[in-house]
C-alpha cells in the first residue's frame, strides 16, 4: 500500500500528515506541526527566496520522526484559487476534462494559458431533464502559484503526486460525518476563512470570506456577520434546506470563545472537528489535534490534480546540509540549555528587590483603595434593585421605531405580537433577495439576542398581481444579565467601610 506526504503551507503553521493514498479507509500515520518561516507564504503563495528555508525546517521535522516517505500532496489554502459550479452535458467520466478545456472561456474572464484548470464531479444525475449530466465544480489556479510548489518538491527532493484545493480536502474528508445530515465547515484560519456546506454527503455551497481569527476582535464579529449572510442565502434556496450541525476546522478551533459565539448567534450547535470516521489515526498520531489537519487528510483521499505538466522525478536528497542543520541546531540548544540555569536565578534577585520598593511606595493608597472598594459595593447593590425592575417590553417603542427607520419602505407587516421573551412578526417582501436583506438587517439589531426563519412561502393576492414573500420571524430579546452583588459585610449604609 502506497504512503504520501499531505503537506498544507499556512501563513503561521505547516501541517504535515503521513497517510495512505487513495484508499477507502486510510490509515494516518503521523501528524506534524510546525511554525512556516516568516514571509514565506501569503495567501497560498510561497516566496522563491524563502524555499530553501521551508525546506529546511520541514525536513527536519521528518527527520525526527525518522519519516522517509518521498511522495508528496500540497493541499493550497488560497482566496485567489477560482471556483464554479456548472452542470456539464451527459459525457463520459474521462472527457469531462477536454470539455471544461474546450469552454474554459465562458466560466471565468481569464487567460487560459496562465492557469491550471482542474474540476471534481459532485453529482451525477440520474432522472429528470438533467438525467446523467454532472453536476462539476471547476477550479483555476494560477501557474505561477502551483508553479512554487513544484519547485518547493525538486528542492526538497520528493515525487510530487498531486497538489489539491484545501476545500475539495474538506469536502473529502468531512463528508461522512454528515451522511444524512446538513453541516456547515467552517475552516478558520488567519487570513482567510473558507465556509462549505454539505448535505447528504454532498458538497451543496462553498465560499471564501476575507476574513480570519487574528487578534482583531472587529474582524471576528465581520466573520460570523458573514457566516450568517451565507446560512440565509442557502436557507431561502429552497424550503427543504436547514442546517444541523457547524463544524469549525483550523486555528479557529483553538478558540472555544469564537465557537461559541458562532453556536450562539446562529441558534445551531456548534462544535470543532474532533475525529473523522473512515480515518484511522495510528498510534504515532492518536491525540493529535484533528481539527488542524482536516484539509491537509482530505488531500490524500481524491486531490482534485492542480499540477502542470513537468516531469516530477526523484531528486538526490542533500544528506550533508541536512546534517550541518542538525549539528547547528545541538549546539544551539546546548547553549541554550547552560544559560537557563543562571539567567534566571539573578533575574529573580532583581525582581525580588524591585518588589521590596514597590511595597513601600503604595502604602500610602492602600486607605484610599479600601475605602473606594467600599463605595464600589454600595453601588453595585443599588444597581442591582434598580434593575430588577427592568423588563424587555420597556424598550417595545424604541424597536419599534427602529423597525420603521431600517426596513424597506415595500415591506409590509402583516402581524406582530410580543411580550416579555420575544418578538413574532410576519412580513411580506418582494422577492427572496429583499428578504434575505431584511433578515440580515434584523440580526444587527442591537436589542435582538437571536433569529429564526420559517414559513417561506411566495402567493399573490390574485392572479393579475406578481407574486411576493411572505415569512415569519421569530425574534428573541436580549434578555439583561442581573447578577446579584456578593454581600461581603464590610459596606455601611452610608457607604462607609465597616472594620
Amino acid at each position: 500500500m502506497s504512503k504520501v506526504l499531505c503537506i498544507e503551507i499556512g501563513r503561521e503553521m505547516t501541517k504535515i500528515c503521513e497517510m495512505d493514498y487513495k484508499t477507502k479507509n486510510p490509515k494516518v500515520y503521523h501528524c506534524i506541526e510546525l511554525p512556516t518561516p516568516a514571509g514565506a507564504v501569503v495567501d497560498g503563495y510561497l516566496a522563491e527566496d524563502r524555499l530553501t528555508g521551508l525546506k529546511n525546517s520541514m525536513q527536519i521535522a521528518l527527520t525526527e520522526k525518522k519519516i522517509k516517505t518521498k511522495k508528496v500532496i500540497f493541499s493550497i489554502f488560497s482566496s485567489k484559487i477560482i471556483t464554479r459550479e456548472v452542470v456539464l452535458p451527459a459525457v463520459r467520466t474521462g472527457q469531462i476534462q477536454n470539455v471544461i478545456e474546450a469552454n474554459i472561456s465562458e466560466y471565468f474572464p481569464i487567460e487560459p494559458e496562465d492557469y491550471v484548470i482542474a474540476h471534481s464531479v459532485l453529482t451525477t444525475f440520474s432522472e429528470g431533464e438533467n438525467a446523467r449530466r454532472h453536476r462539476t465544480l471547476i477550479f483555476a489556479a494560477e501557474k505561477k502559484l502551483v508553479r512554487a510548489y513544484e519547485a518547493l518538491a525538486v528542492e526538497c527532493g520528493w515525487v510530487l503526486e498531486n497538489i489539491d484545493y484545501a476545500g475539495n480536502g474538506i469536502y473529502q474528508a468531512a463528508r461522512s460525518l454528515v451522511k444524512e445530515q446538513t453541516g456547515m465547515f467552517v475552516k478558520a484560519e488567519t487570513e482567510n476563512t473558507m465556509v462549505s456546506i454539505i448535505k447528504n454527503g454532498t458538497l451543496m455551497l462553498q465560499r471564501i470570506v476575507n476574513y480570519g481569527v487574528n487578534s482583531d476582535s472587529e474582524d471576528q464579529e465581520m466573520l460570523i456577520s458573514s457566516l450568517l449572510r451565507i446560512e440565509d442565502f442557502y436557507l431561502l434556496q429552497s424550503e427543504e434546506n436547514k442546517i444541523d450541525h457547524i463544524f469549525v476546522t483550523g486555528k479557529g478551533a483553538e478558540d472555544s470563545v469564537f465557537v461559541a459565539s458562532i453556536g450562539k448567534q446562529t441558534n445551531i450547535s456548534c462544535n470543532r472537528v474532533e475525529r473523522l470516521q473512515e480515518i484511522r489515526l495510528l498510534q504515532a498520531s492518536q491525540g493529535v489535534r484533528v481539527y488542524r489537519f482536516v484539509s491537509c487528510i482530505g488531500a490524500g483521499i481524491a486531490p482534485v490534480g492542480l499540477t502542470t505538466q513537468i516531469k516530477k522525478g526523484k531528486q538526490e536528497t542533500d544528506y550533508f546540509h541536512a546534517s550541518m542543520l542538525l549539528i547547528i541546531l545541538f549546539l544551539v540548544l546546548g547553549g541554550a540549555i547552560i544559560s537557563s540555569s543562571v539567567l534566571p536565578y539573578l533575574a529573580e534577585l532583581e525582581k525580588e528587590q524591585e518588589l521590596k520598593q514597590l511595597e513601600e511606595t503604595y502604602i500610602p493608597a492602600k486607605a484610599v483603595y479600601e475605602r473606594y472598594m467600599a463605595l464600589s459595593e454600595l453601588y453595585e447593590q443599588i444597581d442591582y434593585a434598580n434593575r430588577l425592575t427592568e423588563h424587555a417590553n420597556d424598550g417595545l417603542l424604541q424597536f419599534l421605531n427602529e423597525l420603521e427607520k431600517k426596513l424597506p419602505s415595500d415591506v409590509r407587516v402583516k402581524e406582530f405580537q410580543s411580550d416579555d421573551e420575544q418578538a413574532v412578526i410576519q412580513m411580506v417582501v418582494a422577492d427572496k433577495e429583499t428578504a434575505a436583506r431584511v433578515i440580515h438587517t434584523l440580526r444587527e439589531f442591537d436589542s435582538i439576542m437571536s433569529l429564526s426563519v420559517k414559513d417561506v412561502v411566495e402567493e399573490s393576492e390574485d392572479e393579475t398581481k406578481e407574486k411576493e414573500v411572505s415569512f415569519l420571524i421569530n425574534c428573541m430579546y436580549v434578555q439583561p444579565e442581573i447578577t446579584q452583588p456578593e454581600e461581603s459585610g464590610t459596606v455601611a449604609t452610608d457607604g462607609t467601610a465597616v472594620e
